[in-house]
């Protein structure tokens, strides 16, 4: 009698294959969890240590770098990073956004302060959080997490923010390492000459002009103005349109700086030391003296910040400088007056002008304005800011920052072959210069025969501020 044996029974292979297909499975599915966890801390990190970054760049030219640092801790805190776990470092140092070096040790452009270059100013923050992440699943490998980011200030010097304004610069003018951007048009005369001379066009030496609407040379007329003077219009209505390495047209408007507005005047007086009304006028030192809407301040050897609202005073003018009998001797000394260490801000136009004479009515003394470093001085208005100079040189600026809400004008020329001049003007209108004889103006002639300059640090206020790459160096 034959017999027939059963074949095997599958149901034990089945739940020896079901049983590895699961631990694969389980193995997968605690590598998605755990990966995906470790994704989304570093995205958060990251946008935290990019936010802390951007503020604290903001911070840096209010206050100390114990300030900017709190408040990179403070804003990382609240973008996720704990305050309690892992390591949160902040450096400052020199980002080098035009390349105008060799790629530092660590990042091709970003080098931190005790490695950044000597004449460079610190202008950026760089943000480092680390930190263990533990394994969800309990499956996986611990890991760590490391996110960096740098913010800096973008240089821009000299900015007219007015889509139908323009920056002018004028003849016999030579300007060193200026950031030129203009929301509307830059536009510069070319060469001219006649009998009585030659009139060069601005020098440009490491200098890059950007503008929104276009760069253009403009042609120039020399004509008599007495038997024994000429002058030369500058036909600014017409051109030719220039380009090149260092000049580009058609850029992107500037559209996030603040205008100086009700809004800006409101916070500048909050953080005033001192505040003057028209009414004021004559009762101290510093606001001296008035007449028929003028008013006259002097505020050399004072310090943070003096708020003058003009209030309803129509048409006022806050005219700054020494007089002969302002009686304020406290910062005279035989090289001059100085004015530093000092924001000043107006509802009204301001004008800067020498008026420390001698009896034969030449300047006696200098004005020096500003300097490096917490010797800076700050303008601010919310119409126009001029700077007069009654001769060649008698005002002198060494760190000086216009913050107008009109134009920015300079009368005559600034003192041509005499001293660097050391300004940066941000105009919510134009930035031009006129000429004027016998207090009769005779035509716009641009910003003429001065040397100027914008590299002075910190580089304050900031107008722009940016992330930064952070690109190794490959050893």
């Amino acid at each position: 009698m034959r017999t027939h044996s059963s074949p095997p029974h599958p149901s034990g292979s089945v739940a020896v294959v079901v049983a590895l297909l699961l631990t694969i499975l389980l193995g997968v599915m605690a590598f998605t969890i755990d990966a995906g966890y470790l994704y989304l801390k570093k995205n958060q990190y990251q946008n935290a240590v990019e936010a802390a970054a951007m503020a604290g760049v903001v911070a840096l030219c209010e206050n100390g770098q114990g300030y900017v640092e709190a408040v990179v801790r403070k804003i990382a805190e609240e973008n996720g990073i704990p305050g309690d776990k892992g390591e949160l470092t902040v450096n400052f140092g020199y980002y080098d956004e035009t390349d105008a070096y060799s790629d530092f040790s660590k990042y091709k452009d970003f080098a931190n302060e005790e490695n950044m270059p000597a004449d460079e100013y610190v202008n950026a923050v760089h943000v480092v959080y680390w930190s263990e992440a533990l394994s969800l699943t309990g499956m996986g490998q611990d890991a760590s997490i490391s996110s960096t980011a740098v913010a800096y200030l973008k240089r821009i010097d000299m900015v007219s923010l007015d889509e139908d304004g323009e920056i002018q610069l004028g003849h016999n003018s030579i300007w060193n390492d200026v950031i030129f951007f203009s929301n509307g048009n830059i536009k510069y005369p070319q060469s001219a000459s006649s009998g009585g001379g030659i009139y060069h066009a601005p020098e440009f030496n490491g200098c890059r002009l950007l503008a929104a609407g276009q760069i253009m040379s403009c042609p120039v007329d020399v004509v008599p103005y007495s038997w024994f003077w000429e002058r030369m219009e500058v036909q600014w209505e017409s051109g030719t349109a220039e380009s090149g390495n260092d000049m580009w047209s058609g850029m992107d408007p500037i559209t996030e700086v603040q205008p100086v507005n009700d809004d800006c005047m409101d916070e500048w007086r909050q953080k005033a030391d001192l505040v003057y009304t028209p009414d004021q006028a004559g009762q101290d030192n510093i606001l001296y003296f008035s007449d028929n809407n003028r008013y006259y301040i002097d505020p050399a050897g004072q310090h943070g910040v003096i708020f003058f609202d003009a209030e309803s005073s129509a048409n006022a003018v806050l005219q700054v400088g020494p007089w002969n009998n302002s009686g304020n001797t406290s910062s005279h000394s035989p090289n001059g007056y100085i004015i530093a260490d000092l924001t000043l801000v107006a509802t009204c136009s301001i004008k800067i002008i020498n008026y420390q004479t001698t009896s034969t009515g030449s300047v006696s003394h200098l004005l020096h304005v500003g300097g490096e470093g917490e010797n800076q001085v700050l303008f601010v208005s919310a119409q126009n800011i001029e700077v007069f100079p009654i001769s060649s040189g008698d005002v002198d600026f060494e760190g000086t920052v216009f913050r107008t809400g009109g134009d920015f004008i300079q009368y005559d020329g600034g003192g041509e072959g005499e001293r660097i001049q050391r300004f940066r003007v941000i105009a919510d209108g134009s930035i031009t210069g006129k000429y004027i004889t016998s207090l009769t103006y005779i035509g716009s002639q641009g910003l003429n025969s001065l040397e100027a300059a914008s590299r002075f640090g910190p580089p304050c206020p900031p107008v722009l501020t940016r992330l930064g790459r952070l690109e190794p160096v490959v050893q």
